[in-house]
């Protein structure tokens, strides 16, 4: 897995190893929409990007299906 200093996106299997999930685990909670979706790349890779996982992993945003409104 890259350095964290320099990441602002990490492929899926990257993404879930760092929050010390498996893939299928991952993919299920985003799925749910307890995780933030991927940005689609047009050649259809995928990336979580770093500071969404990590917003919500230190509860400083709503998770996706939260719509709150001020």
């Amino acid at each position: 897995m890259p350095a964290q200093a320099n990441l602002i996106a990490w492929k899926e299997t990257d993404a879930a190893a760092a929050i010390g999930l498996s893939r299928a685990h991952f993919r299920k909670l985003v799925s749910r929409d307890a995780l933030p979706p991927p940005v689609v790349l047009p050649d259809g890779t995928e990336l979580w990007m770093f500071d969404d996982l990590r917003a919500i992993l230190n509860g400083e945003a709503a998770k996706p299906n939260q719509g709150f409104e001020i």
